[in-house]
């Protein structure tokens, strides 16, 4: 039987010195191509992606420990500061310099300005999966990472945000 691989994805906040969002992105993500790492830009210029490489799970941990060891030595060296947080804690004060990118102009029209704006405050974690080549078997992978959604997120996600409007999103 062949290892199944699996990759993750890990978005995080990018703070200047004094810890206040920056719009720096660019900079660090240049840094890190010119370093090897897969760090790609988010709808939002204080937001990075940082990319693992494909692999076993032990593969996998182990490339993201070392990506974001690296990372984070590039970003201090520019006096910035990384955060995997899924949400800053100011959100409400907080307005995103949006990417005037296609992508995420489509993502505006099919969700509307007023909750496509919260996409430049949320930041996530994903993980993939490779599927499995016999059928009935993908068909239980599929159901098994179904069931195991809910409790993925119950065990990565803060309590639930709530506007100044008082609206849960």
């Amino acid at each position: 039987m062949k290892a199944r691989k699996v990759g993750i994805e890990l978005e995080l906040l990018v703070l200047d010195e004094n810890y206040e969002l920056s719009n720096e992105s660019d900079k660090l993500i240049y840094l890190s191509e010119k370093n090897g790492l897969d760090v790609i830009p988010e709808c939002s210029h204080n937001m990075v992606e940082f990319r693992s490489k494909p692999g076993t799970v032990f593969e996998v941990m182990s490339d993201t420990y070392e990506g974001l060891t690296e990372l984070n030595e590039l970003a201090k060296k520019e006096g910035l500061y990384l955060l995997p947080l899924e949400m800053p804690l100011n959100q409400e004060l907080i307005e995103p310099s949006l990417r005037d990118h296609q992508r995420y102009k489509d993502k505006m029209r099919l969700l509307g300005e007023k909750r496509f704006s919260i996409s430049g405050k949320v930041l996530g974690f994903h993980a993939h999966y490779d599927l499995e080549d016999d059928f009935e078997k993908r068909i239980k992978q599929v159901n098994f990472l179904t069931l195991m959604d809910p409790l993925a997120i119950a065990l990565t996600a803060s309590s639930p945000h709530v506007n100044k409007e008082g609206e849960r999103f």
